[in-house]
């Protein structure tokens, strides 16, 4: 029979990990994509993306997992010196964006390439991606809101832009996306 501190240790972290999401608060949103009912970004792992959107969200990690359909991607980048590559799983960034309802133009030509998502992170790091980017009618990057890396689960959702060559746009721990009109 297995025993001892280890294991005990062991079966609370199991334990813990099934029954945690059956307590944690969540609505859906009209579209029937959870949203998280977390009241601001300064909770461990919310998100939120706001702007010029019609539905303002508030999101995590888990409401990712569940509510969008997964892709992964691997990435190689080279930060300083070293290759590193890792392979994610996470969100579409045009699903979620499209749950919070751009308000684009429809009386505006190609309106949309326009806009702009700013990436935020906990720690003050800033990336920006233009609508076009990531829009599937023009250069349809694959940009993923990751929740996993490695097989592994991240505390908060990391910006993956898989086609980029260097990890300058690597957002890790997003605490907002604002979806911005670019004006002359």
């Amino acid at each position: 029979m297995l025993t001892g501190p280890r294991v005990r240790n062991a079966l609370i972290l199991l334990v813990i990990a099934v029954l945690a999401p059956m307590f944690i608060p969540s609505v859906v949103a009209a579209d029937n994509r959870p949203v998280s009912t977390a009241t601001s970004s300064s909770d461990v792992g919310t998100f939120t993306v706001s702007g010029e959107v019609a539905t303002p969200l508030t999101l995590n990690a888990h409401d990712l997992r569940r509510g969008y359909r997964g892709h992964s991607a691997t990435s190689h980048f080279i930060p300083g010196c070293v290759t590193q590559g890792h392979v994610y799983r996470g969100a579409l960034l045009t699903e979620v964006l499209a749950t919070a309802g751009p308000k684009f133009d429809p009386a505006i030509k190609s309106a949309k390439l326009r806009y702009a998502v700013l990436v935020s992170a906990s720690d003050g790091y800033q990336a920006v991606l233009s609508w076009g980017e990531i829009d599937p009618d023009f250069a349809n990057t694959q940009v993923l809101l990751a929740y996993e890396q490695d097989g592994a689960l991240l505390p908060r959702p990391h910006l993956i832009v898989p086609s980029d060559k260097q990890g300058g746009r690597y957002v890790c721990n997003i605490t907002s996306l604002n979806l911005l009109q670019i004006k002359p």
